[in-house]
């Protein structure tokens, strides 16, 4: 990194964000939201994240379920 509370140090996380899609809107109770057209390649992953509006803070965050058939 060049500049910010960064500069210096060497990036060695290896699961690192390359996009964001919004799914839906949670109400607080359990609750499925289908989605389509979504493929991951080889070796890649993904995550959902509950967020408190557009910017407020992460209240939950879970692995993609895995593909069942």
């Amino acid at each position: 990194m060049r500049s910010g509370e960064n500069k210096g140090k060497a990036l060695l996380s290896h699961n690192i964000v390359t996009g964001m899609k919004k799914i839906g809107k949670w109400s607080g109770t359990p609750t499925a939201i289908p989605v389509s057209g979504f493929e991951l390649a080889d070796g890649e992953g993904c995550a959902v994240l509950a967020q408190d509006n557009r910017q407020g803070p992460i209240l939950g965050a879970a692995q993609c379920p895995a593909e069942t058939s």
